[in-house]
């Protein structure tokens, strides 16, 4: 027999009813009485059955609002990952800018189809084999490989079979960065199939490091076409081999160049004229409010 108070209102062990409507009822609101036959009761200060419904109804209408904070809540949490992420690139992309040397980055002075003129600073430097690539202004986006290079008159000679593209040569607006094939995931691809690219030699041999970013055939055949990277084969034979999310439009070939990026971005070199040069390193990423940017720069001496 349970432990009841003989006072109303007043129950110090639960009390199993049959009818689990009223019970509920008879918990929210009211007098608790034990009638003759040993019933669980309510006084009439109890809820109704409607009452019991209307406050059911209004407990629905607040949740409705309560889930939304909660998804406007992961929304936002989503959002500060992709910034942070955003951040953390650029960071990583200033660091490699600081590492390079001054002569391999610059504005170029004139253009013709199949040559670019480098900034001063660059006499002494072999670039014979080195690709170029274009990081900023007029052109952004362009990789080509550098067969030949005048010293004297800082001439830059590019493969013929991949000049620039019409309407985009680099101008003194462009910004230029010279490195070898595989640096920063830009290169000369080896070949491919349907959906696949094998990279340069020279790129990294960690397996899945590439999975999720970005691949952009930046010259040659195929030029134009991005995909998405799914799955990246450093070790095993073919090595250096992206598997794509679908099919290439035009097939790439020994001639294609390409670039891979989490984030789009840009690399800009602006000079003051007094040996001082800025570089500002911009990643564009996308925001429920549209594409935003995140931008770091540093100041170069020696730059010409």
């Amino acid at each position: 027999m349970p432990n009841l108070n003989s006072s109303p209102g007043k129950i110090t062990n639960i009390w199993t009813g049959r009818n689990i409507l009223n019970k509920f009822a008879v918990c929210i609101k009211g007098d608790y009485r034990l009638d003759g036959r040993s019933r669980l009761t309510a006084s009439q200060g109890g809820m109704s059955f409607l009452e019991v419904m209307v406050a059911l109804i209004m407990v629905g209408a607040l949740a409705v609002p309560l889930m939304g904070m909660f998804a406007q809540g992961s929304r936002l949490a989503a959002e500060a990952r992709v910034r942070m992420a955003a951040l953390y690139t650029a960071q990583q992309l200033q660091e490699a800018v600081k590492g390079i040397p001054y002569q391999m980055i610059g504005n170029p002075r004139a253009s013709t189809d199949t040559t670019v003129s480098l900034a001063g600073g660059t006499s002494v430097l072999d670039m014979k084999d080195k690709l170029i690539a274009i990081t900023a202004g007029t052109g952004r986006g362009q990789i080509r490989r550098i067969i030949s290079y005048d010293s004297g008159s800082r001439v830059a000679v590019i493969d013929p079979r991949v000049p620039w593209t019409d309407g985009q040569l680099p101008d003194y607006t462009s910004t230029y960065l010279i490195c070898g094939n595989g640096y920063q995931g830009m290169g000369i691809a080896r070949g491919g199939q349907a959906r696949t690219l094998v990279l340069a030699t020279g790129d990294s041999i960690l397996d899945d490091l590439y999975n999720g970013y970005y691949l952009s055939l930046a010259g040659g055949a195929g030029s134009g076409q991005v995909r998405k990277v799914l799955d990246y084969n450093g070790t095993s034979v073919p090595q250096t081999t992206v598997l794509l999310d679908r099919d290439w439009d035009a097939a790439p070939n020994e001639t294609s160049l390409y670039r891979l990026y989490l984030y789009d971005y840009e690399i800009a070199s602006v000079a003051d004229g007094a040996g001082l040069t800025t570089i500002a390193v911009r990643v564009y990423f996308r925001q429920r409010s549209g594409i935003q940017t995140i931008t770091l720069t540093t100041d170069r001496a020696g730059c010409k």
